[in-house]
């Protein structure tokens, strides 16, 4: 009974060792960090979605040259943001034989 219950404990604790060492000490993907910066972006990815929608419905000429313009700025800004955060994550998950992520450079 008690082989059974050291077993078992043995067993526990690997299984909790690998789970805590996959946490903290396996290296992330590019793709999956940028995986994981899409989803924190995505409320504000659906915003320029509709920004695109909206400039397609404008009938008025100018109305949607405004709104073109503010399309397209929120667009670069999202870009630019974007890049940004996943630069960060790929340096604080010090990813290996990446030295720039868009026009960012990485520091090690």
């Amino acid at each position: 009974m008690i082989e059974l219950l050291s077993l078992t404990i043995l067993v526990v604790l690997l299984c909790t060792g690998i789970f805590f060492y996959k946490k903290t000490c396996r290296n992330l993907t590019v793709s999956e960090i940028e995986q994981r910066v899409s989803q924190q972006m995505e409320q504000r990815a659906h915003k320029l979605c509709m920004q695109a929608f909206y400039v397609q419905r404008a009938s008025d000429a100018e109305e949607r040259s405004r709104l073109d313009e503010e399309f397209q700025d929120d667009l670069h800004l999202y870009v630019e943001d974007f890049q940004a955060e996943v630069a960060q994550s790929l340096q604080l998950n010090k990813v290996q034989d990446i030295q720039s992520y868009g026009f960012i450079r990485i520091t090690k």
